[in-house]
């Protein structure tokens, strides 16, 4: 009895005493959940080198700003000194960077930024002829690459205007959408665009931007970079429209009608250069983006350590995912199984299950998890009765599900089913497992318990997916690492549940009933 007490008594402090030092810690700080959630943000740094330098010679590159959707914050740069001023003018910040009689300079200049995707809902109900100020009358105006008053690009903007502003934007977007693509390094004005009917992301920006001002509606292109993690020279182009005070994003090449998407950095607005330098001298340029993930808190949190792993570029979203995320997922495993009475295969599976969906169209790779599963089943079954060894089946069963995605791929595409390709992110050790554990339990038992153990673990790799997508969670855990300590209590708790399970509940009712 005593020994019960004590496991009890130990259980019920693991269990008790982290949850009253996070109440703690929370009023102490009084953290804001939203402010726990990690955040993608990128380091970016314009790398130059010049060589072949006369006594003075200058790079210029347009700087981003902060705004309602774009934060920035400056960070030391690296490299030869140079000279640095900045002017402001009507497209953005630009910088001069000149040489202090060097005849060779490489240096970096390097910010952080963290955006936010942007969505407009345009009204469906909205005329084309609004009052528009005359701060954007510039923006009306035909140039040089933006030939909106010729005659051939009024023609296409006249048989593509409708009667109001939602449909005429769909009718110019979907036609320069259908345009060809080509490579990112053509230069193409939007006259050019239309009659090779071909253009890369600036000729399709500077189409949609023509056809726009022929129609009498303010629009500009605008200057940046997409951000991925990677090394990269070329910046990118997509066009805005003025409408009732908004400048409304409009990314024809990449398919973002009225809306942008968090990782696009934006530099300036108009038909610029991103970068000019002096003419003759050697140059190469170079951008260099890494990703990262902060929060607001982090700094302020009592466990700076586990923070500043979350900080480190090195260290992945989805590695902290799976680490920290993994032992709640068994957690809510444990309880379903002890508690509830659900029959699995094992206890990791399903959480693997639910990790792998990460990132995927969840009910989509769902079905076809489950079509692969039902398949290989009867390939398992055909095996066994040859009598193979077990390891040359399980490589028969992996090379199996290889071709069954393969199918499948096949099947998706030529139906023109938009998810199609979320069936290749399925890990195929964990298809190949699932694969042999359904296999097994048709084998051992019958195809009704097989289908059952099927479901359940389908539903308990549901009920664990939000577990893994929540980046919150990562956050919370991240400052709270003493919840780990609760779970462990409980777990010991359950370990010694002795109580039936709730599908038992159901399953002995009647032998419970008393007359």
């Amino acid at each position: 009895m005593l020994r019960r007490n004590a496991f009890g008594l130990v259980a019920g402090m693991l269990l008790m005493i982290p949850l009253l030092t996070v109440l703690i810690k929370q009023w102490s700080h009084d953290y804001q959940w939203q402010e726990l959630l990690p955040k993608e943000a990128y380091t970016i740094s314009y790398e130059f080198d010049l060589f072949r330098l006369p006594e003075q010679a200058y790079v210029e590159a347009y700087l981003p700003q902060v705004s309602s959707r774009q934060l920035i914050h400056a960070l030391p740069s690296e490299g030869d000194e140079m000279n640095l001023s900045l002017v402001r003018n009507d497209n953005g910040v630009l910088a001069r960077w000149e040489t202090m009689g060097q005849e060779d300079v490489v240096f970096q200049h390097r910010f952080e930024f963290e955006g936010k995707e942007l969505s407009f809902q345009l009204p469906t109900v909205a005329p084309l002829d609004e009052y528009f100020p005359d701060s954007v009358e510039i923006y009306r105006l035909s140039t040089d690459a933006i030939q909106s008053d010729h005659p051939a690009i009024k023609a296409v903007a006249d048989s593509l205007q409708k009667l109001g502003f939602v449909y005429t934007m769909e009718s110019n977007y979907e036609y320069v959408g259908n345009l060809a693509s080509t490579g990112a390094n053509a230069l193409t004005d939007a006259l050019t665009a239309l009659k090779r009917q071909r253009a890369s992301c600036n000729g399709k920006s500077r189409l949609f931007v023509s056809l726009c001002r022929a129609q009498g509606i303010p629009a500009r292109v605008v200057g940046g970079i997409i951000l991925e993690q990677n090394e990269k020279r070329t910046s990118h182009l997509w066009a805005e429209v003025y409408y009732r005070g908004n400048w409304i994003p409009f990314d024809v090449l990449n398919d973002h009608f009225a809306s942008l998407p968090a990782n696009y950095l934006e530099l300036y607005q108009g038909d610029e250069f991103l970068i000019n330098h002096t003419a003759g001298i050697g140059f190469d340029y170079q951008f260099i983006i890494n990703k990262k993930y902060h929060t607001l808190e982090g700094s302020a949190s009592g466990v700076p350590m586990l923070w500043a792993m979350l900080d480190h570029e090195s260290v992945s979203i989805e590695l902290l995912r799976t680490i920290l995320l993994l032992p709640l997922a068994a957690l809510l495993i444990a309880l379903l199984k002890n508690v509830i009475g659900l029959k699995t295969f094992g206890v990791f599976l399903p959480a693997l299950i639910a990790l792998s969906l990460v990132g995927t169209n969840v009910y989509w790779t769902i079905s076809a998890f489950a079509a692969i599963l039902v398949v290989i089943s009867g390939l398992h079954y055909s095996l066994d009765r040859l009598g193979l060894l077990h390891t040359p089946k399980l490589v028969i069963m992996l090379l199996a599900v290889i071709l069954t995605l393969l199918m499948l791929g096949q099947l998706g595409y030529l139906m023109n089913w938009d998810n199609w390709p979320s069936i290749f992110m399925l890990p195929l050790v964990i298809m190949s497992i699932a694969a042999e554990r359904f296999a097994k339990v048709l084998t051992e038992d019958n195809f009704v318990e097989a289908i059952k153990m099927l479901g359940s673990t389908l539903l308990v790799a549901l009920m664990c997916y939000p577990i893994f997508s929540s980046e919150l969670l990562i956050g919370v855990l991240l400052t709270f690492p003493e919840l780990y300590l609760s779970m462990i209590g409980l777990l010991l708790l359950l370990g010694r549940w002795i109580g039936l399970r709730v599908m038992e509940h159901f399953r002995f009712s009647p032998l419970m009933t008393t007359n």
